[in-house]
């Protein structure tokens, strides 16, 4: 049936077809996926190019357009309810394509806004239901990430099109959106898609016109949509009919839409994609043009734009040949191109200064090609080359294996210049190419995680007598990095310093020229990106962002986005921005910056993987835990695969895999997982690296949470040990020397905690960095459950770590808050008497407002300090309506500014633990109807935690014994009622896996609830259960590691002296 717009439509069983109609000659499906809002635009867009390219050869072409559109409103509207639903349609219509046809044609996609999510979500649904569906190509238009600018677009159209739009339904949206992306990346290399083309780069607006009105659609092409002038007073039908009545009414509008979008190139694109034919050849198979018409040729287009360099390589490429192919880079030499001089040395070092120069503006495939051209010419010249020969040679090898360094070939490229340097000693080389050739080898140790060689490679190499300041301070400048990697900061620092001073020496020399004088100032920035990584390394986060920030404009203005040298920077920065806790930038930032290397590095390049890994960090923060997993699994696989087993950056990607799996509650897995990353961190960085010692503090934290208390403390005491000898600012070296003796670590912890108490706000003898703060809060944590004779007060370890980290991070970083809960909490378990309440509850509000203004009011960190509250103020009896969220503006000024805002001598000033007036554990002077909102604000924890963390989380769990709690003092409940709240909490519990992962955990949780029904007098109940894990205990005892038996052994003790307490009450 003919439509108003002129294009014949056939409704089939799944989807609707353009045009003509299919058959078994059809060679090409292409499928749009759009908005209906903007369908008819992109349909003759669409329709019209495929009509081009059916007219024209090869003619055994047969190309059928399909459709899919869906309501963009009824998604805005009902989140991602509606949008699942729209995902399912397309799999089931592709599901009957598929099924249905006598012969399977090639497939290209084309989807629009948020089309494109319709689209990765319904592929990686057909993939997990074996569907064989593969696509030759892909082409998506508008935003393809989602990203700040692109959420707030469709915020904005929700705002108008939409009545009851909502900031959590643009939020569920937006998670929805994340996971879809996540699920696609992680199953897009099995679909074996040979080509995605992104319009990224331009957009056009299409304004039609309606009566007196004007509406404004814009069809976006282009990761930065903002949205047209439409009159918000509209209501959603009028807008939308306005939009279908201008779109269908005014044919020649749409179509001059439609043509003003061939600018973008679609007839190219699918012609690309259905004949492939190589637009542009390696410059190895270009033929060089004739040089009689070189002259008559115009000025080539510079290919750098905007950069600075005195020689760019294509001016560089005239001025030295005279000509430049269209493509920019030399064409091949040979003795046919200079009939009359022949090829001359000159020529020869001309080509690989071409060469180098191409390496050094990133172009690392023309500059790969050259220097295989100039050893070629070099070997047919060896005897004109005379004694320079092997130096020329040497030169050109080094810098070959220096691209394979770049492209991340860290292990061949080490090996080629190892090799080099082994044979510059079998023949005479100038010092200055053997130096260079020494220190890319150091350089290519440093790459490989091989950091302590490195260092002693370099500190050999500095001590040589060198004759050129650039080389001096390259060395020294390497020669910093690599102390800072294996951990030795005081030499770094020194090393840097010393890189300073060379610079600005030879900046002072009078005449050195306007090429070393360019020289000079990219090692200034180099020396600015080394001093932020060391700033990083050493826990100054907000310093090294600083310098970061300088030295990435600089490299940004000079090399360009796509520079090896500039990805590396914008990667610490991301970085950066995280461990500053600034985690949506880092993210948007992060996710751009995996696309782009993506594009520019490939896929499984070492230095996407490490920015990945960000990524995994960066959605841990933000307590995504499930996404982090599923990252931090393909991670690992991808970075063993690319760099090996245990080089340091896979260590990183199995921490983070462990953390992720402690974070869900899988603590034998964690620990299992993480004590082998320590291991082979040992052997490999050693027992002194502070990427080691982070790893053991990691393990004896899994150690703690898994049960395993003893052992748990022995390490982390070690580790906090010899890191105070690492961050120390005074040379304590000979205290490495100590044994391992438990006393000594403990005594110089008693030291730490004093010293940070006594000197705050001036220095201390050791680097207060976040790694040694993190070991310090696991003692006190281990301490906290098993308390030891010589560290009885570990509320003031918990102080000192929350004084350190509000210095250095902030009062609103997640790390603070997190410290700040530990000690709220375990104050208000061993404060018997109740006086410290108020202090307890004005800690434990500042972690929960806190994390309600950074994270919002439904996230898993602010549910949990939001229990915390709850239970607070119930023992107090302070209850105010609706909880914590409900508290007055008086209230929550005064906790605002509360006790942990430190006097201005910063002394852990306590002025406002006043004695409750309510004395100790008053629950029982709560009313019924108190009981009854308590409830409520509980069970409302619980609902949101739920579905964030998964059922069996360790935090939902503890929410759901709260609530079991709240629902027996609500009133006295019977027998049966109460037998009912139990199963509720016990059904949660009969996973075969929560006993395999957290088994001291569970039985913990277990006595806890028989005491809860001791105190309420339902004795056989907790009888049972305490039978149950006497019962548990034994059948588990033949079967958990040797490690465990002494934490089931003082289980044990517990539950009997419980059963003796329970024997002795019920008398």
């Amino acid at each position: 049936m003919a439509t108003n717009h002129s294009i014949q439509r056939l409704k089939t069983n799944s989807f609707r077809v353009s045009g003509p109609k299919p058959s078994n000659s059809t060679t090409h499906e292409i499928i749009l996926i759009s908005p209906r809002m903007v369908e008819l635009v992109l349909e003759t867009w669409v329709h019209k190019t495929v009509k081009q390219i059916r007219a024209e050869p090869p003619r055994d072409v047969e190309l059928v357009l399909k459709l899919f559109s869906f309501s963009v409103s009824d998604v805005l509207e009902k989140g991602r309810e509606a949008l699942d639903k729209q995902i399912e349609r397309c799999v089931l219509k592709l599901n009957k394509a598929r099924k249905n046809a006598d012969k399977q044609p090639s497939i290209i996609f084309i989807a629009h806004s948020l089309g494109v999510w319709v689209l990765r979500g319904a592929l990686a649904r057909t993939i997990v239901q074996g569907v064989d569906v593969q696509p030759l190509s892909i082409v998506l238009l508008d935003a393809t990430l989602v990203d700040g600018q692109y959420l707030k677009y469709l915020q904005q159209l929700g705002e108008r099109m939409v009545a009851n739009s909502s900031n959590a339904l643009h939020e569920q949206l937006r998670k929805r959106l994340e996971e879809i992306d996540l699920h696609y990346e992680s199953l897009k290399d099995s679909m074996h898609i040979s080509g995605v083309q992104d319009g990224s780069d331009v957009r056009f607006p299409w304004a039609p016109r309606y009566d007196t009105q004007t509406v404004r659609l814009e069809i976006w092409l282009s990761d930065n949509p903002t949205l047209s002038n439409v009159n918000p007073r509209r209501d959603r039908e009028s807008l939308l009919n306005v939009v279908r009545m201008a779109t269908s009414r005014y044919r020649d509008s749409r179509q001059a839409a439609a043509q003003s979008l061939d600018k973008f190139g679609l007839k190219d694109i699918l012609q690309s994609m259905i004949s492939p034919q190589k637009t542009s050849q390696p410059i190895s198979a270009l033929k060089a043009p004739n040089m009689a018409s070189i002259a008559e040729e115009p000025e080539p287009r510079p290919f750098y734009p905007g950069l600075t360099m005195v020689a760019r390589p294509p001016s560089l490429a005239m001025s030295n040949f005279g000509y430049v192919n269209e493509h920019g880079v030399l064409s091949k030499m040979s003795l046919a191109d200079f009939p009359e001089t022949g090829i001359t040395p000159e020529q020869v070092k001309k080509t690989k200064d071409l060469a180098l120069a191409f390496l050094e503006h990133g172009d690392l495939e023309d500059a790969q090609v050259l220097l295989e051209r100039s050893l070629e010419l070099m070997e047919t010249m060896e005897t004109a080359l005379g004694t320079g020969y092997s130096t020329e040679v040497t030169h050109v090898k080094t810098h070959m294996a220096v691209i394979l360094l770049y492209q991340g070939e860290y292990q061949r490229a080490r090996k080629s210049l190892e090799d080099l340097r082994d044979e510059s000693v079998q023949k005479p080389h100038e010092a200055k190419v053997v130096h260079e050739l020494q220190r890319w080898v150091a350089i290519a140790m440093i790459y490989a995680g091989d950091y302590r060689t490195a260092a002693s490679e370099l500190e050999k190499l500095a001590k040589e007598n060198l004759d050129q300041d650039i080389l001096k301070i390259q060395i020294l400048r390497d020669l910093a990095l690599a102390n800072g990697l294996k951990g030795d900061h005081r030499a770094a620092n020194s090393y840097l310093l010393q890189a300073g001073s060379w610079l600005r020496h030879a900046q002072k020399l009078q005449n050195i020229g306007e090429e070393t004088e360019r020289k000079l100032q990219k090692k200034q920035w180099g020396l600015l990106y080394t001093q932020a990584h060391l700033y990083t390394l050493r826990g100054e986060y907000r310093s090294g962002l600083v310098r970061l920030q300088s030295a990435l404009k600089q490299f940004q203005g000079r090399f360009g986005n796509a520079h090896v040298e500039t990805l590396k920077a914008a990667n610490l920065r991301i970085q950066l921005l995280a461990y500053t806790g600034d985690y949506e930038e880092a993210e948007l930032q992060c996710r751009k910056m995996v696309q782009t290397m993506d594009k520019e590095l490939g896929r499984m390049h070492p230095l996407r993987l490490e920015t990945i890994g960000v990524l995994v960090y960066i959605l841990h923060c933000q307590s995504r835990f499930t996404e982090a997993l599923v990252l931090a699994k393909s991670l690992c696989e991808m970075t063993a695969s690319v760099v090996s087993d245990s080089h340091p950056q896979t260590l990183r990607a199995r921490s983070q895999l462990a953390r992720a799996h402690l974070a869900l509650g899988n603590y034998h897995t964690a620990e299992a997982e993480i004590r082998k990353t320590t291991s082979d961190a040992v052997k490999r960085l050693g027992i002194d690296n502070p990427e080691t010692l982070r790893y053991r503090s990691e393990h004896a934290q899994a150690l703690r949470h898994y049960g395993n208390l003893e052992d748990a403390l022995k390490i982390a005491l070690h580790t906090l040990f010899r890191q105070r000898v690492v961050y120390a600012n005074l040379p304590l070296r000979a205290e490495m020397q100590n044994n391992r003796d438990s006393q000594a670590h403990t005594a110089a912890l008693a030291e730490m905690i004093e010293e940070i108490h006594v000197h705050q706000g001036s220095p201390v003898s050791f680097e207060i960095h976040p790694d040694l703060l993190f070991t310090m809060q696991v003692v006190a944590s281990i301490v906290a459950n098993n308390p030891q004779p010589q560290l009885k007060d570990p509320e003031r370890i918990f102080e000192a770590v929350v004084a350190c980290r509000r210095s250095k991070l902030g009062s609103s970083h997640t790390l603070t808050l997190f410290a700040e809960q530990e000690l709220g909490s375990f104050i208000r378990e061993n404060d018997d008497e109740g006086h410290r309440l108020p202090y307890v509850n004005n800690i434990l509000y500042h972690v929960w407002s806190e994390r309600y203004h950074t994270f919002g009011p439904s996230h898993p960190e602010t549910l949990s300090a939001e229990r915390e509250v709850v239970i607070t103020d119930c023992i107090r009896g302070a209850w105010e309506e609706g909880g914590p969220a409900k508290r007055s503006s008086l209230a929550s000024s005064k906790y605002e500014t509360g006790v942990l805002k430190r006097a201005p001598d910063n002394s852990f000033d306590k002025s406002l633990e006043q004695k409750d007036q309510h004395g100790g554990n008053i629950f029982v002077n709560l009313s019924a109807s108190t009981w009854m909102d308590i409830e409520n604000v509980s069970r409302c924890i619980v609902e949101l935690q739920e579905p964030q963390l998964g059922p069996n989380h360790p935090e939902v769990l503890k929410s759901l014994l709260w609530l079991f709690c709240v629902q027996l003092f609500m009133q006295k409940p019977s027998e049966t009622d109460a037998n009912a709240a139990w199963s509720r909490l016990k059904s949660r519990l009969k996973d075969p896996s929560i006993y395999r992962e957290r088994l001291i955990d569970v039985l913990r949780l277990e006595e806890r609830v028989a005491g809860i029904f001791q105190y309420h007098q339902y004795y056989d109940q907790s009888r049972e259960i305490l039978d149950h894990v006497l019962d548990t205990i034994q059948a588990e005892a033949m079967r958990v590691p040797q490690d465990l038996q002494d934490a089931l052994d003082s289980l044990k003790l517990d539950v009997a002296q419980k059963k003796l307490e329970l024997v002795v009450q019920r008398k």
